[in-house]
């Protein structure tokens, strides 16, 4: 008697340890990415775009519209991607910011070191990462009473952005924090450069990065 109450513990045991990895399995989330046509394939291009990123300093403050374009990675994982390989500040990329204040006339942004990646996990955060890391040029041109303009170039980088992102709905991408520091890289800047600028601030936060493909918004869901 007491053998066969061993064998039919130990079968109970066997039975609760294989149930356990298809348990686990049945239990893991996936984030899926799609349009009102249905789950976007790898590959499928993306569109972010921001009518409203500030950049603060102690130089003064401007704004400006921003977009990023590139192809989806992977779909349909515990942590999908894409591969941003393209990024352009102001209206048409060269088009100046508009300035709120400051002791310049003209700011232009220039994307540096694509492309960048952004990444959403099940948790719906995510992050924006570069190669090594996201980079900025800031130039900022200021002209005189008589006429003679000087020009001022600065690159500002940091490792990472952390951001979020709502399911069940147009997808929009958020900065987790109200103000983001980059910090100065003084080996590829010019002189007279602050040693480091912000997005957003405590009162004008930045925009949040809506988020289409050919046109469609994308929704972000969990499965």
């Amino acid at each position: 008697m007491k053998r066969l109450a061993v064998v039919g513990l130990a079968a109970v045991a066997g039975l609760a340890t294989s149930a356990a990895p298809a348990s686990a399995a049945a239990a893991q989330r996936t984030v899926v990415l799609k349009t009102a046509k249905g789950a976007l394939a790898v590959g499928a291009p993306l569109t972010l775009s921001n009518t409203h990123l500030p950049f603060n300093g102690p130089w003064g403050e401007f704004i400006c519209t921003s977009s990023a374009t590139g192809a989806l990675g992977q779909n349909g994982s515990a942590t999908d991607t894409a591969e941003l390989t393209s990024a352009t500040f102001g209206d048409l990329g060269e088009e100046p910011c508009y300035i709120v204040e400051g002791k310049f006339s003209t700011a232009i942004v220039r994307a540096l070191d694509l492309p960048w990646r952004f990444e959403l996990a099940t948790d719906n955060l995510g992050a924006v990462k570069g190669t090594p890391a996201v980079a900025f040029e800031v130039e900022l041109i200021s002209s005189n009473g008589d006429g003679a303009v000087t020009s001022r170039k600065c690159v500002y980088e940091k490792r990472g952005l952390k951001t979020i992102t709502g399911f069940g709905k147009p997808m929009e991408i958020e900065l987790t924090r109200t103000s983001v520091r980059f910090l100065l890289n003084k080996a590829r800047s010019g002189e007279g450069c602050l040693k480091q600028m912000f997005w957003g601030s405590e009162p004008d936060e930045a925009g949040n990065w809506e988020v289409s493909s050919n046109g469609e918004p994308v929704e972000a869901d969990l499965s």
